[in-house]
C-alpha cells in the first residue's frame, strides 16, 4: 500500500528536467499537454486526408458526367445532321389548296400520304429556321401559317392567352388539343380568334415528331431527350436545359434552381448554335461523399488512441521509478566473449567468401580476355610490341610447343533450331577440354583450341573431334576438324592457324592427321603440304623478300606434284594450295591496309590453266612486297626529312646530339640511327657536323666575326674543338684566310643525300 501511495505521489510530484525549459512542470500537466497536442496533430492530418478523398470523389464523378454529356451532345448533333441531309421538294401552296377542298370527315383518311408529306415539310421548316420549333400550327384558308413563337411544356397558358376557339371551353378544350398533339394530326376547321381579333376559319395541325427524326421531336417528347442524355442515370433531380445562342431556353425538364444550390456542366453544339446544360443538385454530392465523411469518426478514435499511447509512454519515461531502472540498466555491462568471438569469426568468413567471389570474377574476366587476345592474334600476321607483351603475360604457353585444333560444325540448310545445335556444340567442347587448354570461338560454328604439345596430343584432339561429331550426328549435323603442326613462338601462330584450316576434313573414327591424303579409302601418311614451307612463304612476304617467296611457293607446288597419285587428287590439292596462298595474301593486304584484296575468281582452276594461276599469284606477291616496301619506308623517309630539317634549323644548339634528337621526336636512339643511316648513308653526328661546317664556311666568307664567335654560332662550346673539326674537314685552319674559294677540300668529304 505504501508503495502504491509512493508511486502515485511520485507520479504527481514535480520532476526536475534540467535540460528542458519546463523542468518544473508537473508530470500530469505534461501528460495532458502531450496528449492533446498529439491528438490534434493526428486528427488534422487524417481530416486533411478525408477532405482530399472527398475532392477526388467529386472530381471523378464530375469528369465522368462531363464526358457522358459531351458524348450525348455529339450523338444529338450527328442525328440532326443526318436529318438535314434528306432531300425534300414540295409545292407548298398547291398542297394547301388541295387540303382546303377536303371535307372534315375525309381529311385524315383519304389523304394520309399528304399528311405525311406535310409532317416532313413541317420538320424541314423547323430545322431550316423558316419557323421556330413549335408544338402546333394553324393554317388559314389561303395557306398562311400562324404559329406560337416558343415551345411550351404546358400549352394551356399559351392557348388561353393567344387563341380562342369558338364553341369550345378554353379550360378543357385547350388540354384536349394539347393531348391530341401527342400523336399529331389535323383537327376539323375551326373558327379561331387570334390575339382577340375577329374569328376566322383555320385548320389546326398539332404535331409531335419522333425523337429519332429531329431535334424538335426530342424537345417535344420529354422522355426521349432525357433518355438520350442519360438524365435518370446521373442523379435524381438533375435538370436538363437546352439554350440557343440568344439565351432563350428551348427546353427544360424542371424549374429554375436557386443560385449556389447546384453544380452546372455545359457542352456546346456549335453547328446548331445550342448549349446543353446539366445542373446537378448539391444534395446529391452530399450523399455521394457521405461514406467518406463517416470515416471522420474513425479518424478521431485513431487520433485519441495514438495520442493516449504516446502520452502515457512519454509520462512513464519521466517518472522517478522508471528513470532509476533505466539508470541501473545502463550502468550494467554484460561481457559476452563467446558472442564477440563468434561475430569475429563470422566477419572473417564473410570476408573470405567475398574475396573468393571477387577472385572468381577476376579469373573469369582473365579467361575472357585471354580468349579475345587469342582470337586477335590468330587472324593477324604481324604484332606490335604491346601485343607481344600481352602474349607473354597472358599466353605463356606459346613459348612451349603447342598445337591448334580447329573444329567447325556443319549444319544442313533446312535443319531446324540451328542456334540451339550451335550452343550445344559449344557446351560439349567445354565439357571435353581441360582447364589447361585455351579455346576461343571464331564464329557460331567454328571453335579454335590451343593445347600444349605432348606425347598423345594428336590422339587427344582426335578423341575430342570424334565425340563432338557423335553428338552432332544426333541432330543431323557433322563436324569437320583439322590439326596443325607443333609450333613454339608467337610468330608461327597465324601460320599454324592457316595450316589447321588447310587440313580440315570430315571427322570419322580414325585419328586426325596433320597431312591429308586418301588412297583407296585409307589414310596414308604422305606429306603433301608442309607447314614449315607455308610459314616460310608467309614470313618471306612480310620480310619483303620476293625471291624467297617465289622459291617456297615453287617448293610447295613441286611437293604436291611429286606426291599425288591420281589426277583428281592432284587437282584437289593444287586447289587447296591455291586457297591457302590466296588466304595468306588476302590477310596480309587486310592487315597492312594495302590495295583491295584478291578476287578469287581470277585464280580459279576451271577458268584458266594452273600455270597461269600460279604466274598471276607470283605477280601479286611482287605487287604486295612492293607496296609493303613503300608503306614501310614512307614513315621512315618522312621522319628522316623532319630530323634533317630540325638539324638545319637548330645546328647552333651546342646540346644537340643523337640522344636529344631522339627524345625530341619520341623515338629510340637505335631506330633514329638506323633510319638516318639508311636514308642518307651516314650517321646523324656526321650530318650535324656537315651542316655546322657549311654554315661556318659561309660565316667566315661573308662576315668579319672572330673564330670564337663563329664557333659559338655554329654550336661549339670550345674554340679548340671547332679548330680541330674545321682543320679535319677542310684541311686548313680557320685563321689561315677567309677566301674559301682557294681552299682545297678533303677528298673524303661525306655527301648528304637529301
Amino acid at each position: 500500500m505504501r508503495r502504491l501511495v509512493g508511486w502515485l505521489y511520485g507520479f504527481f510530484k514535480q520532476v526536475e528536467r534540467k535540460r528542458l525549459a519546463f523542468r518544473r512542470v508537473p508530470v500530469f500537466i505534461q501528460f495532458i499537454c502531450c496528449y492533446f497536442l498529439i491528438m490534434l496533430i493526428m486528427f488534422s492530418v487524417l481530416l486533411s486526408v478525408s477532405k482530399r478523398a472527398q475532392q477526388v470523389a467529386m472530381d471523378s464523378y464530375l469528369g465522368q458526367t462531363q464526358r457522358t454529356l459531351e458524348d450525348s451532345a455529339t450523338s444529338l448533333e450527328r442525328q440532326i445532321e443526318n436529318f438535314r441531309s434528306i432531300y425534300f421538294q414540295m409545292n407548298q401552296i398547291e398542297h394547301y389548296q388541295n387540303m382546303r377542298l377536303l371535307k372534315q370527315n375525309n381529311l385524315r383518311n383519304k389523304h394520309h400520304y399528304s399528311l405525311i408529306k406535310l409532317q416532313t415539310l413541317f420538320q424541314q421548316q423547323c430545322f431550316l429556321m423558316e419557323i421556330s420549333n413549335k408544338s402546333f400550327v394553324l393554317f388559314t384558308r389561303n395557306g398562311t401559317l400562324i404559329t406560337n413563337s416558343r415551345y411550351y411544356i404546358n400549352a394551356d397558358n399559351y392557348f388561353r392567352g393567344s387563341f380562342i376557339f369558338n364553341d369550345m371551353d378554353s379550360g378543357h378544350d385547350s388540354r384536349q388539343l394539347y393531348d391530341f398533339s401527342t400523336t399529331g394530326g389535323f383537327l376539323p376547321a375551326q373558327l379561331v380568334s387570334v390575339n382577340n381579333e375577329k374569328p376566322t376559319s383555320h385548320f389546326l395541325y398539332l404535331f409531335r415528331p419522333s425523337s429519332e427524326s429531329a431535334l424538335y421531336g426530342m424537345l417535344v417528347a420529354e422522355s426521349d431527350i432525357l433518355s438520350l442524355f442519360h438524365i435518370s442515370e446521373i442523379s435524381p433531380g438533375t435538370k436538363l436545359s437546352i439554350v440557343n445562342q440568344e439565351g432563350e431556353i428551348l427546353y427544360s425538364n424542371g424549374e429554375e434552381q436557386k443560385e449556389n444550390s447546384s453544380i452546372t456542366l455545359e457542352s456546346s453544339i456549335s453547328s446548331l448554335g445550342l448549349i446543353i446544360e446539366i445542373s446537378i443538385p448539391n444534395s446529391y454530392f452530399d450523399e455521394l461523399i457521405k461514406p467518406i465523411i463517416s470515416l471522420n469518426v474513425m479518424y478521431l478514435v485513431i487520433a485519441v488512441v495514438i495520442g493516449t499511447i504516446c502520452s502515457v509512454g512519454f509520462t512513464l519515461l519521466n517518472i522517478r521509478p522508471v528513470q532509476r531502472l533505466m539508470k541501473i540498466s545502463s550502468s550494467r555491462t554484460i561481457k559476452r566473449y563467446g558472442n564477440e568471438y563468434q561475430a569475429l569469426e563470422q566477419s572473417i568468413r564473410s570476408s573470405i567468401t567475398e574475396n573468393q567471389e571477387l577472385q572468381d570474377q577476376i579469373n573469369n574476366s582473365k579467361e575472357i580476355f585471354r580468349a579475345n587476345l587469342l582470337t586477335r592474334l590468330l587472324v593477324q600476321e604481324s604484332y606490335t610490341d604491346i601485343e607481344e607483351e600481352l602474349a607473354k603475360e597472358y599466353l605463356p604457353m606459346l613459348a612451349n610447343p603447342c598445337r591448334i585444333l580447329c573444329l567447325e560444325l556443319v549444319n544442313e540448310e533446312d535443319i531446324p533450331h540451328a542456334d540451339v545445335i550451335n550452343y550445344r556444340f559449344l557446351e560439349e567442347i567445354r565439357r571435353l577440354i581441360g582447364s589447361s587448354t585455351l579455346y576461343t570461338q571464331i564464329s557460331n560454328t567454328q571453335i579454335i583450341i590451343l593445347a600444349r604439345e605432348g606425347k598423345d596430343t594428336i590422339s587427344w584432339m582426335s578423341e575430342i573431334a570424334i565425340k563432338v561429331n557423335e553428338s552432332a550426328r544426333i541432330y543431323g549435323s557433322y563436324v569437320s576438324a583439322g590439326a596443325s603442326e607443333d609450333f613454339s613462338s608467337l610468330e608461327q601462330l597465324h601460320s599454324a592457324y592457316m595450316h589447321a584450316i588447310l587440313c580440315m576434313q570430315y571427322v570419322n573414327n580414325d585419328a586426325l592427321s596433320i597431312f591429308r591424303s586418301v588412297t583407296h579409302g585409307k589414310e596414308v601418311k604422305n606429306e603433301k603440304l608442309r607447314f614449315s614451307d607455308l610459314n616460310r612463304f608467309h614470313n618471306s612476304i612480310l620480310a619483303c623478300e620476293a625471291d624467297n617467296a617465289h622459291y617456297y611457293l615453287d617448293v610447295m607446288i613441286k611437293t604436291v606434284q611429286q606426291r599425288m597419285v591420281t589426277n583428281d587428287e592432284y587437282k584437289f590439292w593444287l586447289w587447296r594450295l591455291q586457297s591457302a596462298v590466296i588466304l595468306i595474301l588476302d590477310t596480309i593486304c587486310e592487315d597492312e591496309e594495302l590495295f583491295p584484296s584478291i578476287n578469287n575468281n581470277e585464280y580459279t582452276l576451271s577458268s584458266q590453266p594452273f600455270d597461269s594461276v600460279i604466274f598471276n599469284l607470283k605477280e601479286h606477291v611482287d605487287e604486295i612486297i612492293q607496296a609493303l616496301n613503300m608503306k614501310r619506308d614512307a614513315p621512315e623517309l618522312e621522319l628522316s626529312r623532319k630530323v634533317f630539317e630540325f638539324l638545319r634549323l637548330n645546328y647552333s644548339d651546342a646540346s644537340l646530339c643523337l640522344d636529344s634528337v631522339a627524345e625530341y621526336f619520341n623515338v629510340s636512339k637505335s631506330y633514329l640511327y638506323r633510319i638516318m643511316k639508311k636514308t642518307y648513308g651516314t650517321t646523324l653526328s656526321d650530318i650535324l657536323e656537315n651542316i655546322r661546317m657549311e654554315n661556318a664556311k659561309d660565316l667566315l666568307s661573308s662576315t668579319q666575326l672572330g673564330v670564337a664567335e663563329i664557333a659559338c654560332a655554329c654550336g661549339y662550346n670550345s674554340s679548340n674543338t671547332f679548330y680541330k673539326v674545321f682543320k679535319k674537314r677542310f684541311g686548313i685552319s680557320p685563321n689561315t684566310g677567309r677566301n674559301f674559294e682557294q681552299y682545297s677540300y678533303s677528298a673524303d668529304e661525306p655527301a648528304i643525300e637529301h
